[in-house]
């Protein structure tokens, strides 16, 4: 059996390199792909607002029916990405890189199942709606491509946002609030061989602000991840800087606040005990979204993928994609899982039947009657 053009199309892709911030070659190459099936394209210049080398693509292919939909999926990749070699196991029917790297697969896999499920409605000549696609930079930093997208220009009131691991019939529809937390602790330099007392070792007061403080799962809703700490310049000087950095995830906002509080009062009492400064800097890097069953863009969803035999799986995400930043103007949007797994990880996978049953969705979606 001659293996399905999706993977390799996805193949091609995959081995274009666009880590976040350099998705220059594959916002060219998804432009020539777009417009050979009938889209206008053009380029935003979020690129350049982000310090990146490409913008958001979006692109229009009229319809015949009235109405629009929009289907959505990012370009960037976590590293290392960069010398991806796809390696197809047709036995297992599965996609892996070769180990050495990630495989992509988060977000190409989205991309791919966008593409080709519109080539199929395209080809079938059945009528459909407008269709408007946005592939998006820079959503493995916050989600800051689809931040500095212009929504005002989209005509779709309903959108699908291609970007969840699992098998096709998982939506995600709820993903939480995210807030970036940064901890500031100055201490005061000082030789540390010679007059170590006249120091203040900020490193130290770091670990004593950051002891006992609940982090990690803080309940079925929320997380808190101290990932960053950085500070001193070498081992012959009293520290007098550190930083930390943590993100705060909560579906709930309050919620997120009152952690927040909790935070704020644990780091101003620890400090307190030290002689040690600090300071406290936070900020929402987007909101969360929550999408009803009921609503129009589910009802199409679960309709399509009913139609093709798939049991649907509404679920909750903690993770963020580009549907936080166009749920909270107004688009309403989704995640819909697109066959693979292992995300972010050397060992990521595609299912191939997944994969493509992924694209069979797009095709359903587009195609399906409007009501």
């Amino acid at each position: 059996m001659a293996r399905h053009r999706m993977v390799d199309e996805f193949i091609e892709l995959a081995q274009i390199d666009a880590e976040t911030k350099n998705e220059r070659r594959m916002a060219d190459r998804l432009k020539e792909k777009l417009e050979a099936l009938g889209f206008s394209v053009t380029e935003d210049e979020a690129g350049e607002t982000i310090g990146g080398n490409a913008g958001n693509l979006y692109a229009v292919l009229p319809g015949e029916l009235p109405g629009e939909l929009m289907f959505c999926a990012h370009m960037d990749r976590v590293p290392p990405g960069n010398g991806i070699c796809p390696v197809v196991d047709e036995a297992a029917g599965t996609i892996t890189s070769d180990g050495s790297t990630i495989l992509a697969a988060d977000d190409l896999a989205g991309v791919e199942a966008i593409l080709e499920g519109v080539r199929q409605a395209v080809e079938s000549g059945q009528p459909h709606q407008t269709i408007e696609v946005v592939f998006t930079v820079c959503e493995e930093i916050s989600l800051q491509g689809s931040l500095h997208f212009d929504c005002s220009r989209l005509r779709s009131k309903i959108g699908y946002v291609l970007d969840t691991s699992g098998a096709v019939g998982r939506i995600v529809s709820r993903a939480p609030y995210k807030g970036v937390l940064t901890l500031d602790v100055w201490g005061k330099a000082s030789h540390a061989g010679n007059y170590p007392e006249r120091g203040v070792n900020a490193i130290m007061a770091a670990a004593h602000i950051l002891d006992g403080l609940p982090e990690g799962r803080l309940g079925p809703e929320a997380t808190s991840n101290f990932g960053v700490i950085s500070g001193g310049s070498n081992i012959g000087t009293v520290c007098d800087h550190v930083t930390i950095q943590a993100e705060l995830r909560n579906h709930d906002k309050d919620g997120l606040l009152s952690y927040l509080e909790e935070v704020k009062s644990h780091c101003r009492k620890r400090i307190s005990e030290t002689q040690a400064r600090l300071e406290i800097k936070f900020e929402i890097a987007y909101d969360g979204f929550r999408v009803d069953e009921d609503e129009a863009v589910m009802r199409r969803l679960l309709d399509a993928m009913r139609a093709m035999g798939v049991e649907p799986s509404i679920q909750m995400g903690m993770g963020g994609m580009d549907a936080n930043n166009f749920c909270s103007r107004g688009l309403r949007c989704v995640g819909v899982a697109v066959g693979y797994n292992d995300p972010h990880a050397l060992y990521e996978k595609i299912t191939i039947p997944e994969f493509i049953k992924a694209a069979e969705l797009v095709r359903r979606i587009v195609l399906s009657p409007v009501r």
